[in-house]
């Protein structure tokens, strides 16, 4: 959602940037999480559950106060004609609607249906990054607090990435090798998908711990995969 309402504020050409910022900014968020979450734990166990909480509420808050970006004549709000029928008959108006659209989906635009399927690769691939500290203690012998340490290490591939590559590359190929935005931006997403499979295989292929975190770098290089993919299907 976040994605759609930068694609409504933001040129085509400045898509991947900006939601490599938007990326950076989670990532950000996660880094300072983590030391906050130690301190209030020590503190008191149950303060960061109401901290987080606490930031979940006011989070809802300012979006709620968000405007509509969406330009007037663009939006698809109901028609007079459905605004005085009865509510289950607009409601079986808008299952009528989202049914063209599957179809629509479906039978014309079977690349979108494609894409679709590879954001649900990538959702179920972040929970492999869930047992890796299990994985690293179990195979090299690590401690948890050694393991820890390799949070620290993807996060700050994750911003290199985020921050710098991703912005360089996109003004490098739109504004010196006069590359169209569509182009740049699926450039950036096939990168970013071969970087995290090649980083998934040398992680789960090395002997040693100095090769996993170096296979950790390159997966943690391919993050991008999801945001680059989502500015090229956004509509110029």
């Amino acid at each position: 959602m976040v994605f759609t309402i930068a694609s409504d504020v933001v040129e085509a050409s400045q898509r991947s940037t900006i939601f490599s910022y938007l990326a950076a900014a989670v990532v950000g968020g996660e880094l300072l999480a983590s030391p906050l979450v130690y301190f209030l734990m020590g503190l008191d166990v149950w303060l960061s559950i109401y901290v987080g909480l606490g930031c979940l509420v006011l989070s809802i808050v300012v979006s709620l106060m968000l405007p509509e970006t969406l330009p007037k004549d663009q939006t698809n709000g109901p028609s007079e004609s459905t605004q005085s029928l009865p509510w289950y008959d607009v409601a079986r108006s808008e299952l009528a609607r989202l049914g063209q659209a599957v179809l629509w989906v479906v039978w014309r635009e079977w690349r979108v249906l494609l894409l679709l399927f590879t954001f649900l690769l990538t959702t179920l691939g972040r929970f492999a990054q869930e047992i890796l500290l299990q994985y690293v203690t179990k195979r090299y012998g690590w401690s948890w607090s050694q393991a820890s340490l390799l949070l620290s290490v993807r996060a700050f591939f994750n911003l290199i990435l985020l921050t710098v590559l991703i912005p360089t590359g996109s003004y490098l190929l739109i504004h010196k090798w006069s590359k169209s935005p569509q182009f740049t931006n699926l450039s950036l997403a096939r990168a970013s998908a071969l970087l995290l499979t090649v980083g998934a295989f040398v992680i789960g292929l090395s002997d040693t711990s100095a090769a996993m975190v170096f296979g950790l770098g390159v997966f943690a290089l391919g993050s991008d995969t999801t945001s680059s993919s989502a500015a090229c299907w956004h509509p110029s």
